[in-house]
């Protein structure tokens, strides 16, 4: 049982063992360090659930690159799997994209994460089964993983966001 104790304007717990019934002071530091614990188990657990599935992403944007303000395909299909997740994505610019994902505070605090969806006008002589599907062009830049990594990211914080400020 945890009993807060604010008579000195510093929040103090008090936890109360069930079987000693012994009183232990908490530092409230403690108590924040169990809880971002959590939240960061909750986020690996996550992570290690959906790790496919990003690799799948992945293997898909590999295989259909877009030249950099081309990308309109590829705008339709993140903001398709934005949408499975949950997250309403806006257009923004040319090709671009906007997902916000608020937590539980959403004015308190804002965090921006960014991915690069481009491709380069390379001509991939790979044989993988997700090699380029458009002659001329190529994710050699590694946008691909980016993209993939940022929705598998928008993913897991939109499934912990009444875990967090902002």
């Amino acid at each position: 049982m945890l009993i807060s104790d604010d008579r000195f304007g510093i929040a103090k717990f008090v936890y109360i063992d069930p079987v000693t019934l012994e009183s232990k002071h908490i530092n409230t530091f403690v108590i924040l360090w169990l809880t971002i614990m959590s939240l960061l188990n909750t986020i690996k657990s996550l992570s290690e659930k959906y790790s496919q599935q990003v690799v799948e992403l992945r293997r898909h944007l590999h295989a259909n690159p877009e030249l950099s303000y081309e990308e309109f395909n590829t705008v339709k299909y993140v903001a398709q799997q934005l949408r499975s997740f949950g997250i309403e994505p806006t257009e923004v610019a040319t090709t671009g994209l906007l997902a916000e994902i608020k937590g539980k505070n959403p004015t308190k605090r804002t965090i921006a994460l960014r991915a690069d969806m481009d491709a380069l006008p390379i001509v991939e002589k790979n044989s993988f089964p997700y090699k380029s599907k458009n002659p001329g062009v190529m994710h050699a830049c590694g946008h691909d993983v980016h993209t993939s990594s940022l929705l598998g990211t928008a993913k897991i914080l939109n499934e912990v966001k009444d875990q967090f400020e902002g």
